[in-house]
């Protein structure tokens, strides 16, 4: 289950994608986006990644995820792409000339935690929601009934949106623990933020 739960989720159906690539056999898939607007390219996405056999309304539930936490229905493992600063996505970064140079200076974690105490005031307030909102949304999921794992994805660089998220998540629910990834998928944080000049 794919769940998220804000009106400005990120409906892209990749995880569909890579899930249902990976295997074929999954089982039963479920998306939820709660606005609409977003929710129709969710539906689109997934159509043109998954295939229409998972464009239906049995797969994709035009909801509130925490809501629906709150009356579970069986389901075994929960992947969040939850809304987010966008910061680790190169076009976000491209539009702001004063984000893209501070993130060009970030090598180590902590050089984002420095970066995110000179951002402005507005960019900050919109964070904290964000990591508010996303500490809800991984919450909810750890608190379904019977859920063997749950897979939480922002494109952040921020700890504040990621590591700390996930910690308080962790702190709420210690029946869970965090696992390494069985792939090399990166680094913890980032060591290159853009490969190329433009």
């Amino acid at each position: 289950m794919c769940g998220s739960g804000k009106q400005d989720t990120a409906a892209d159906g990749v995880f569909w994608y890579e899930r249902v690539k990976c295997d074929p056999d999954v089982g039963e898939v479920v998306a939820v986006e709660k606005d609409p607007k977003r929710f129709e390219v969710l539906r689109t996405r997934i159509t043109k990644y998954a295939g229409a056999k998972y464009a239906t309304e049995k797969n994709l539930v035009n909801d509130d995820f925490i809501l629906m936490a709150k009356k579970p229905q069986k389901c075994d493992y929960i992947c969040i792409d939850t809304s987010c600063s966008g910061t680790g996505n190169a076009e976000v970064a491209e539009n702001d000339p004063e984000l893209k140079q501070m993130l060009s200076k970030c090598v180590l974690k902590e050089d984002y935690k420095e970066m995110y105490m000179k951002l402005g005031i507005k960019l900050r307030k919109k964070i904290a929601h964000l990591s508010s909102f996303q500490g809800e949304i991984l919450a909810a999921a750890l608190a379904w009934p019977d859920v063997k794992g749950v897979l939480y994805s922002t494109c952040s660089i921020f700890p504040a949106e990621n590591e700390d998220v996930v910690a308080g998540a962790l702190e709420l629910h210690p029946e869970f623990e965090l696992v390494k990834l069985s792939e090399n998928i990166g680094h913890e944080g980032f060591t290159v933020f853009f490969a190329t000049n433009r």
